[in-house]
């Protein structure tokens, strides 16, 4: 039976794992959101979140719409928990082979 060294497993294994882990399933966003007049939000507002294949304007690859509570203006949300990872993965090298 061939022996197969030791360093070549730790690239192989390397190497997959850099492929996984190139897109992630979701993307943690914290914000601080505020009233007009700057003081914080306190109540639930529905927010939708976009992100798009270019800095400004362009084509969304991903929309999502959350209802948020801030604390004291501060609110964290998980982007991508309703999409399946890889439609997203998809999307995200469509876009970088095309941008």
């Amino acid at each position: 039976m061939p022996r197969i060294p030791s360093l070549a497993v730790v690239a192989i294994i390397t190497l997959c794992t850099s492929a996984r882990a190139a897109v992630p399933p979701s993307l943690s966003y914290q914000a601080f959101l505020t009233e007009a007049d700057g003081s914080p939000v306190n109540s639930g507002v529905v927010v939708e979140f976009s992100i798009h294949n270019v800095e400004s304007g362009g084509t969304p690859l991903y929309t999502d719409t959350q209802l948020v509570v801030p604390d004291q203006g501060l609110f964290s949300v998980e982007l991508g928990r309703l999409l399946l990872a890889s439609e997203a993965q998809r999307r995200l090298q469509r876009s970088q082979h095309h941008g």
